[in-house]
């Protein structure tokens, strides 16, 4: 799929003051804010599937995915004029991901059914954010550069087994290991008057593991009705 996003936005703002009495509102000479907005954004991906019959109990299931996202935009504000130009937001973001998985399911008997499995994910976030205050006075303007940055690396494992206790009553219980590594650090530039005043930086790593079990069951008491329990 593709989805593209331009769309351009504009905002008059008018704001009256006052001295709290009743009619002091000074309604000759509002004060004037103007706003244009640029959105520009685009989202893409694909996926491809693989499914092979093994044998007449058996198959095996193969998945891979991948989405894009990017996000381009501006903001510019405005005072008293549309040429009189205060303040600039600046977005420059790019979000990234892979995803796959691989599945075998296997008839034990007639009553009970297995499936095992992996899937894996790798993401990725790059975001920039860039706040200029000030720009009608050289010697006041100030920039707020900032950029984080997001990386997560997945990967899953599963058994699966299906149950069939009757005609009309079905067990499902399950076991899932999950592991997850993330990395992220972010850095702020601080800017006065067009000269870097202060810079900031921080880095944060993790990593998790966890083992969830699950039981899900489904009673089919009549062909309109169902009862159903889960528990993870």
């Amino acid at each position: 799929f593709y989805l593209r996003t331009d769309r351009k936005e504009h905002q008059d703002v008018f704001n009256y003051e006052g001295d709290g009495s009743i009619g002091g509102l000074d309604l000759d000479n509002p004060e004037l804010e103007f706003e244009d907005s640029d959105i520009q954004q685009d989202s893409f991906g694909f996926g491809a599937e693989f499914q092979k019959r093994l044998s007449d109990v058996s198959k095996f299931s193969l998945q891979a995915a991948y989405n894009n996202f990017t996000d381009n935009s501006v903001q510019d504000k405005f005072e008293e004029t549309n040429e009189d130009l205060i303040s600039k937001e600046t977005i420059d973001a790019e979000d990234s991901e892979w995803s796959g998985s691989a599945s075998y399911t296997r008839e034990l008997s007639d009553r009970v059914e297995m499936k095992l499995g992996l899937s894996g994910k790798i993401k990725e976030r790059d975001y920039r954010l860039t706040v200029d205050d000030d720009l009608d006075d050289e010697e006041e303007f100030t920039r707020n550069d900032g950029l984080f940055n997001y990386k997560e690396r997945r990967l899953d494992a599963y058994a699966q087994f299906k149950w069939k206790l009757s005609d009309a009553v079905t067990l499902e219980t399950g076991l899932r290991a999950e592991s997850t590594k993330t990395e992220q650090d972010f850095r702020n530039e601080l800017s006065e008057g067009g000269v870097l005043d202060e810079t900031i930086t921080g880095d944060a790593d993790g990593s998790e593991f966890m083992l969830n079990p699950s039981a899900h069951l489904q009673w089919k008491v009549t062909d309109n009705d169902q009862f159903r329990v889960s528990v993870a």
